[in-house]
């Protein structure tokens, strides 16, 4: 595929090509993410800083993806992800672009364990979810799943110091 020209300059190629006979290919890390993501499982969900990526609250996609499965599941491990075996509330559960991934707040909290403050600064710019919306699903996460948060909150200290 080549850039194409716009007003003499040369650009990026668009986010999806188009092949030789006229379909449309999708972009090869949505195509990997939904790839990993389902060999983990049916009833995988794509968690944490990768969901985040997904919704487009942060730009740039994880070198490891974080699934969410089932507590209970017996699998093998799958490339490049990493596996929580946990269960969620259906209300943090949504599906974009057929793939199920957690919802916009639970995405940010957990981006935001993982790579920083910056990604619920973003998410609440973005306006795409309030700061109650946000807190109250910390207070969910430090009452229902509180040994993840912490490990998530010590791992994030260990990362930055």
């Amino acid at each position: 595929m080549s850039a194409a020209r716009c007003r003499g300059s040369l650009r990026r190629p668009p986010r999806h090509a188009t092949s030789a006979f006229g379909r449309i290919r999708p972009e090869p890390h949505r195509t990997t993410t939904r790839i990993a993501t389902l060999s983990v499982g049916p009833s995988a969900i794509l968690s944490g800083s990768a969901a985040a990526w997904w919704h487009g609250i942060v730009d740039d996609r994880p070198e490891t993806i974080t699934v969410t499965a089932p507590r209970g599941r017996h699998g093998p491990p799958v490339k490049g992800v990493r596996i929580l075996n946990r269960s969620l509330a259906d209300a943090d559960v949504l599906i974009r672009g057929d793939l199920r991934v957690t919802g916009i707040a639970l995405s940010a909290l957990e981006g935001g364990v993982e790579l920083g403050a910056e990604v619920i600064d973003s998410v609440l710019q973005q306006r795409r979810t309030t700061g109650w919306t946000v807190l109250n699903s910390t207070w969910a996460d430090l009452t229902e799943r509180a040994d993840y948060v912490a490990s998530s909150i010590r791992q994030a200290l260990n990362v930055a110091a």
